[in-house]
């Protein structure tokens, strides 16, 4: 499902849209700081919205779901796929499908600096 970066999601209860990728719509790349990508892994841990069954990439064909580790324990694995991140700063909530972490990984997506700053500024080192 594709919503563009930073853009309300229709839900109407102002949550703030951060990658929502799809196939056919362009997206920012570049790279991520790794502190955001292993606060995200965390973040993935405890989901927000979770549904039934997961969603695949629409990029690659690495099979559903797809399982990520993060620094803080790298034997502990975490599924992508099912649900949303959800990162508060001083005006809005944001909200990212899991398969974000995926996104950074395999296809190099970047997140909106502000939403970065919020991922760092909610959960420092």
């Amino acid at each position: 499902m594709y919503f563009e970066d930073l853009t309300s999601l229709p839900d109407g209860d102002g949550r703030v849209a951060v990658g929502w990728l799809e196939a056919g719509h362009a997206f920012t790349t570049g790279g991520c700081d790794p502190r955001v990508r292993d606060r995200l892994v965390h973040l993935a841990f405890e989901p927000e919205e979770r549904m039934r069954g997961y969603h695949y990439c629409e990029f690659c064909t690495e099979e559903s779901p797809i399982s990520v580790t993060g620094a803080e324990d790298p034997g502990k694995f975490v599924n992508l796929g099912d649900a949303e991140i959800w990162v508060r700063d001083r005006e809005q909530v944001f909200a990212a499908p899991t398969l974000i972490i995926h996104y950074i990984d395999a296809h190099g997506y970047r997140p909106p600096a502000v939403f970065c700053e919020a991922v760092l500024a909610q959960y420092p080192s």
